[in-house]
């Protein structure tokens, strides 16, 4: 993973909980139709913003709800120090076979919620700040635990 290197957020342990979702997640696989409950469960109050995902894949209609579009090799730190995301999740539904964006997340030592498929739950089992679910919600009962 040479082409981008990242460091520790480094962020204040009381700040409130800011959902981000990271990916390309536009598509069934990816976890659209995950990402749609889970948007339908959350209380209005908790941000969600969507970096790498534009407003033209979704139709939310819900307060504090960001969409940032597509972002370069290393931009992605940026965009979630910038807004101030304190957990990331990981919505795909298909198991990957590497998963590029969660060794990037885990480079930046940030907490990271997956389903249990694939190289994505292998990587967040060993991972201390690490959340695996087995469905949507499973990641509303989290998520409402750590707000």
């Amino acid at each position: 993973m040479n082409y981008v290197s990242y460091s520790k957020i480094k962020f204040s342990s009381d700040m409130p909980l800011h959902l981000g979702i990271v990916g390309a997640c536009g598509s069934i696989p990816k976890g659209k139709k995950e990402i749609e409950k889970l948007m339908n469960m959350l209380p209005a109050k908790i941000p969600v913003t969507f970096v790498g995902t534009s407003e033209n894949e979704y139709d939310i209609k819900r307060e504090n709800v960001f969409f940032l579009g597509r972002y370069k090799n290393g931009e992605l730190q940026k965009q979630i120090e910038e807004n101030k995301i304190t957990v990331v999740f990981f919505p795909s539904v298909c198991p990957e076979t590497f998963s590029y964006l969660i060794s990037e997340l885990m480079q930046m030592d940030i907490r990271i919620i997956c389903y249990n498929f694939g190289s994505q739950a292998e990587k967040l089992s060993l991972y201390d700040k690490g959340f695996i679910c087995n469905g949507v919600d499973d990641v509303f009962k989290l998520l409402m635990s750590l707000d």
